[in-house]
């Protein structure tokens, strides 16, 4: 169910996917729904949606270190 309280505190995550799939299409859509839910509650959620193929890889690697970088709380991506 989705959180009811508010975060005490401003909250920032990342969620880093590929797009080479249908799968992954939906993910994206429950990403958005985590956005709009989760905006009126002080928690920020940013997608970030990679095309597939080999370069996929290293940018999402690159993507998720600079979002370390720029102090994200949390940061998801696919196993």
């Amino acid at each position: 169910l989705p959180v009811e309280q508010k975060s005490q505190r401003k909250l920032k995550f990342a969620f880093l996917s590929v797009l080479d799939h249908e799968f992954w299409y939906a993910v994206r859509r429950g990403a958005i729904y985590a956005q709009k839910e989760l905006n009126d509650k002080n928690v920020t959620v940013d997608y970030f949606g990679f095309d597939g193929g080999d370069a996929a890889g290293p940018k999402l690697v690159n993507k998720m270190k600079e979002c370390i970088k720029d102090g994200y709380d949390g940061i998801v991506i696919p196993p």
